[in-house]
């Protein structure tokens, strides 16, 4: 089944900025029950500096930052994915056990994860899920 996902954000300003930073991750990732084909990011006002990486979990991420006075940042992705049907997705999956165990071990709690960081030197934390 082919998908077509449209998403915006819009921050609209009390004044003007003269300085953002951001991070998107909105793009659709390739599993093997799906597969993203297209994604297009329009940001408005345009960017002063884009660059676009893979994270560590494989999520597509652009980082932006616009560097001149705006009284709005608008957002918008339009994405096209193709899904396939579970019972297709289970036929053609070698690695069906190993996904099912990933996702029984994540969802079992995680010592420190009551506001407490996730014991890393930083004290910061680190999502579950990507």
């Amino acid at each position: 089944m082919r998908y077509s996902i449209h998403h915006t954000t819009v921050y609209t300003y009390l004044e003007p900025v003269s300085l953002c930073h951001n991070v998107l991750r909105l793009a659709p990732r390739n599993t093997g029950r799906q597969v993203c084909e297209s994604v297009s990011v329009k940001i408005h006002p345009e960017p002063d500096n884009l660059r676009e990486y893979e994270d560590f979990f494989g999520n597509k991420v652009i980082y932006f930052s616009i560097e001149k006075a705006h009284a709005q940042l608008t957002v918008n992705v339009h994405s096209e994915i193709e899904k396939k049907a579970a019972d297709e997705w289970a036929k053609h999956t070698l690695h069906r056990g190993i996904v099912n165990a990933t996702v029984e071990h994540i969802s079992e709690p995680r010592a420190g994860c009551e506001g407490q960081g996730n014991g890393d030197e930083d004290g910061g934390s680190q999502p579950l899920l990507s």
